[in-house]
């Protein structure tokens, strides 16, 4: 299993299973910790690297 998290205020999970894709949102860090607990300890998971500033000038959705 791969497994992708977006872990922005409306984020969420996306995994990929034996070929089929399921995605699930969390709004909390307790939503996704739960979900994290239900996984294989063989589970590859990426997280999105957000920077920890973007400049007034630039539109934050513009960083990712």
């Amino acid at each position: 299993m791969i497994v992708g998290v977006d872990p922005g205020m409306s984020g969420g999970v996306a995994a990929w299973v034996d070929g089929k894709a399921y995605v699930e949102r969390f709004t909390t860090e307790s939503e996704l910790l739960e979900l994290v607990e239900t996984f294989d300890r063989k589970t590859e998971v990426v997280v999105e690297d957000l920077p920890r500033y973007v400049p007034g000038n630039t539109s934050p959705s513009s960083w990712y």
